[in-house]
This record gives C-alpha cells, structure tokens and sequence, in this order.
C-alpha cells in the first residue's frame, strides 16, 4: 500500500539488503542516547515461537529478538505501532544506536579500569 511517500506492507519480506535514510543533513536536534548500558540491561534478548498477525491462531515461525514493550520502556522513539493493526514494530537502527552507544560505554569503563 502506497501513501504519498510512505510504503506500508503487511507480512515478512526478505531483502539482500536494506538501507535506511540517515544523513546527517535530514535531521536537527541530535542528541546522544544516555545511560545506554542500563538501557540495555533492561532488555531481554529471546527465541520464541511467533504467530503471524493477532488473529492468528498457528505460530508458524521460529524467531529471535526483543519484545517491541520492553523496547518502548528504554527506546520509546524506536517502537511504533501499526495503525491498522495495533501491532508494535521495532526499528533496527534505533537497536543499533543503543548498543553502540552501550559498547562505547562499556569502552569507557575497560579504560578507566586498565588505568589503576
């Protein structure tokens, strides 16, 4: 489905390669991701059996990830519902922001402990 420049589709697609719009010139107002660390302790990484819609009543896939609700407790920007079907989406770039600016953290840390 197509609405002015907004793409929607329902179901799973499977793509060599994905490139999301990031260029710096397309955005204002940048601020670092804080306490990414705790963020991420407060994640959960799971496998798990997965259904295709709500109405679904198979779970027809072997999957793994995050839950989109606890996302959205720690990276509320990076969630989002689908308007027709109230399902929650996750955006990978906003996982991979948080992780990236966990690790540099975490950098931080090993430094500061190597120094003493």
């Amino acid at each position: 489905m197509t609405t002015g420049n907004e793409w929607n589709c329902s179901g799973n697609g499977n793509f060599n390669d994905v490139y999301i719009r990031s260029d710096k010139r397309l955005k204002t107002n940048l601020v670092k991701i804080g306490s990414a660390l705790d963020k991420v302790n407060k994640l959960n990484g799971y496998s798990y059996d997965k259904k295709f819609s709500l109405d679904a009543t198979e779970y027809s896939e072997k999957e793994d990830g995050l839950i989109a609700q606890e996302l959205h407790e720690v990276l509320p920007n990076s969630v989002n519902e689908d308007k027709e079907t109230s399902v929650l989406t996750i955006s990978g770039s906003g996982v991979n922001a948080l992780l990236v600016e966990a690790i540099k953290e975490l950098t931080a840390r090993v430094k500061e402990l190597e120094a003493k």
